[in-house]
């Protein structure tokens, strides 16, 4: 026999002779012939069958697939080990998806921590797309020294190609790498389409502007305070394959009266082109968080790749790639639970469009000190200006250089200081927030510059020894 590494075992015949006994036999002519003819006859049929076998195009990958998805045998080795489950024995997948900037490291990086400190069950993935070869190591590296230890085994990193570009041409939409990233994300680490390591996984898309303040956990939305809509309905309060949810968004019906569905899927008839008002309105003015089951939100991330280029040509604004991605689900028919509860982020939105009702029943005591989490909406989307007195918060003022070992901290408000409905700068219009939007902003500043000083100051003490700066000084 012949071993891998080619030796031949004593006593093994020699191949040439046990196949072609006649092959070196000068004496014979015609069998040589007749050798080489079949010789070349089987390497024909084997030549055949591997182009048949290997070469033809399956009949089950979808064009946009093509350039993306490799045959399973390449990608099955990268696949990651199921996430780990929670007290319930479900599995979450919280992911947020970012260029490759300064400005989005911090906010990363206070992803991560408040992901530990509210023991988010699950693995919690930053997916960054766009980074050089340089880039990618350095962040890897950083990764691997600053966030990893904070929870080995479920806090991840996942690199992607940049997207920007998908369409060709000089303009750029760095957006496109959020569903492209998120694609990339779910074929390589989970596996789909072809080797799924659990579809029945719960992932969670959020943005990296968003804090979490109270976990997704137990797949169990029954709390009498979670608010859904339409009202008069009775809500789906689990997720399940076929019944995704989703935060209701106030851009209303401009996904769908703005695009013309034809021009996006002009080879599929698209049930959005006949879909009601009414029905478009219950199920699909979402946006982050998004939550589906690992299978659902595979189908959804793939129209939604296959449409976003689209929507752009005919709508290049910034809310492009959210509405595509409500087209996509509407598309596909996967109506998403619309909840107005999961998130806080404008306060001049009603209680009945974000989370406030949380917040507008805490006693003004308690404002600055929630005494349970469970009182609180699952996330602070801080992508809004707040303001109060001297205090303010917008999250492009914060310095580049917030997580260093030289920066101080920011200066946090007493509650006494932020008594007022008054703002001074640079929001100040004369004007002051009526009591509603006030205690709002009051919630927000005496809770969100804590959390990111809570950040920063992990970060000091893990890396900077003698030399961090702790003093709680900065004003915007």
């Amino acid at each position: 026999m012949i071993h891998r590494r080619g030796r031949l075992e004593k006593g093994s015949p020699s191949p040439s002779r046990t196949l072609f006994p006649e092959e070196n036999d000068d004496k014979n002519p015609k069998a040589n012939r007749r050798y080489l003819q079949l010789f070349l006859l089987a390497t024909a049929i084997v030549s055949i069958m591997y182009a048949v076998v290997f070469l033809a195009p399956s009949p089950h990958v979808h064009l946009a697939h093509v350039e993306t998805v490799s045959h399973p045998t390449v990608e099955k080795d990268k696949r990651w080990d199921p996430a780990p489950r929670d007290e319930n024995g479900v599995h979450y997948h919280i992911v947020f998806s970012t260029g490759c900037s300064i400005y989005q490291d911090w906010q990363s990086f206070v992803f991560f921590y408040h992901a530990m400190a509210v023991n988010q069950p699950g693995t919690v993935t930053r997916i960054v797309s766009g980074c050089n070869e340089e880039e990618e190591s350095t962040l890897q590296a950083l990764f691997d020294l600053q966030i990893k230890p904070m929870a080995p085994e479920r806090f991840k990193i996942h690199f992607t190609p940049d997207y920007s570009n998908v369409k060709g041409g000089k303009t750029k939409f760095v957006y496109f790498n959020k569903p492209f990233g998120m694609r990339h994300w779910l074929q390589t680490a989970l596996g789909f389409p072809y080797n799924p390591i659990d579809e029945d996984s719960i992932v969670v898309l959020m943005d990296p502007d968003q804090l979490i303040l109270r976990p997704f956990r137990d797949n169990d939305f029954t709390n009498t305070q979670w608010k859904f809509v339409p009202p008069n309905q009775k809500p789906r309060t689990k997720i399940e394959h076929g019944y995704p949810m989703g935060q209701l968004y106030g851009f209303a019906l401009q996904w769908k009266q703005k695009i013309d569905m034809t021009l996006v899927s002009p080879n599929e008839p698209s049930p959005v082109t006949t879909m009601s008002n009414e029905e478009a309105r219950a199920g699909y003015i979402v946006g982050p968080p998004y939550i589906a089951t690992a299978r659902d939100m595979y189908k959804i991330v793939s129209k939604w790749c296959e449409f976003a280029p689209a929507v752009h040509d005919q709508y290049p604004y910034l809310l492009a790639e959210m509405f595509a991605y409500c087209l996509a689900a509407a598309h596909l028919q996967l109506a998403h639970q619309t909840a107005t509860s999961f998130m806080i982020s404008d306060v001049g939105v009603g209680a009945g469009g974000e989370g406030w009702g949380y917040i507008d029943q805490i006693p003004d005591e308690e404002i600055c000190s929630p005494k349970s989490v469970e009182e609180l909406p699952n996330v602070i989307h801080f992508c809004q200006r707040y303001g109060l007195g001297k205090y303010f918060f917008g999250k492009r003022r914060l310095p580049k250089d917030f997580l260093s070992c030289e920066a101080p901290l920011l200066k946090e408000p007493t509650l006494a200081e932020i008594q007022t409905d008054h703002v001074d700068w640079p929001m100040g219009d004369g004007k002051d927030w009526s009591k509603e939007h006030g205690k709002r902003n009051r919630f927000v500043l005496c809770n969100l510059i804590p959390a990111l000083n809570a950040a920063a100051e992990y970060y000091k003490k893990h890396n900077c020894g003698d030399q961090a700066n702790l003093e709680r000084t900065y004003l915007f």
